[in-house]
């Protein structure tokens, strides 16, 4: 699909990582659907201006002629709210179509009273007539080299409150049963127990997108842990799970979710405790041939409905639904 009569602004949040992938993915889905997009990247102009300063100048280049702006689409939104919601509210009083595409459902409420012309939701659980449902996805993957495993596994992100007890369990275990499992990225608060372990190791900080790639091309499995929403009981996969299946080089393996076995079936390793973890994990190590049938079948799950491409599609349609309704 083209939209070949406008100007799209994309706008990220504040965050300078994880919305920041969506974002990015969105930026090169969009231009390659045929989308002219002005990017707008937030995390990168506060470091220049204040946030009043900022919410002026993107108004400002969203509504300036020249740069033919006929639609603001907003990445997660979470910084444009509340007292920021200024911003959105003078954009779409003023004529031009705003879209939210919300990515921290259901773990923030953005709630429905910001001033958006539509809204998505990443969150199967949190679609409704006011929020229709648009997948996370993932960016057609890197060319990698075929480097030698260095780790069984490996957990790439950040170690929020209602993830710890998970990775705790499985480092215990991985130490127990000598697996090297290395954990990179953010600790919100510093954990006990992990230190002085022959087999698991921490390495705290920010992962570029170029380390990421290749801590996942050097590791037999990539774990991914959901975030624990409580009654909200989220269903949806997270871009984690698609990156990592469509890279085609480790497997996933990860804690269970309605929509991830309904898209990938068996060919993500899937666990409930950790005692089934144990097995799939077990079973994953031994059987290298098994392990890259499901490797190759969740990639090709990916690359045929799972890019920012296909998402872009959808967005496109629905914008162009926007301007001539």
């Amino acid at each position: 699909m083209s939209f070949q009569d406008g100007t799209i602004m994309l706008v990220a949040d504040a965050a300078p990582f994880s919305t920041r992938d969506v974002w990015e993915g969105y930026l090169e889905g969009l231009t390659e659907a045929g989308a002219n997009v002005l990017p707008y990247p937030t995390f990168s102009i506060l470091e220049l201006l204040s946030p009043n300063l900022l919410g002026s100048d993107l108004i400002g280049k969203a509504m300036d002629i020249r740069n033919g702006v006929h639609a603001v689409v907003f990445i997660s939104g979470m910084y444009f709210r509340e007292t920021r919601s200024w911003v959105v509210e003078s954009l779409t009083r003023r004529g031009m179509p705003t879209i939210l595409i919300a990515t921290d459902d259901p773990y923030e409420d953005i709630g429905m009273r910001d001033c958006y012309s539509t809204r998505f939701t990443n969150e199967l659980s949190c679609a409704n007539g006011q929020a229709a449902y648009l997948p996370t996805a993932t960016l057609f993957p890197p060319a990698l080299d075929d480097d030698p495993w260095v780790r069984d596994l490996v957990f790439v992100g950040t170690v929020f409150e209602d993830r710890w007890e998970w990775i705790r369990q499985i480092a215990m275990y991985c130490e127990l049963n000598e697996h090297r499992f290395d954990i990179f990225g953010h600790f919100p608060t510093m954990r006990d127990g992990l230190q002085d372990l022959d087999y698991v190791r921490v390495i705290p900080g920010t992962v570029s997108a170029e380390q990421k790639w290749s801590l996942y091309s050097q590791s037999k499995l990539v774990l991914n842990i959901f975030r624990d929403a409580g009654e909200k009981r989220p269903q949806s996969a997270s871009p984690r799970v698609y990156e990592v299946a469509g890279l085609g080089r480790p497997a996933l393996i990860s804690n269970r979710r309605d929509e991830v076995e309904q898209i990938f079936g068996d060919a993500i390793y899937l666990f409930d405790d950790i005692e089934s973890f144990g097995e799939v994990f077990e079973e994953a190590i031994e059987s290298d041939a098994e392990r890259q049938q499901k490797v190759r079948q969740a990639q090709e799950i990916v690359l045929q409905g799972h890019l920012y491409q296909h998402r872009a599609s959808t967005l496109l349609g629905e914008i162009q639904k926007l301007l001539t309704d």
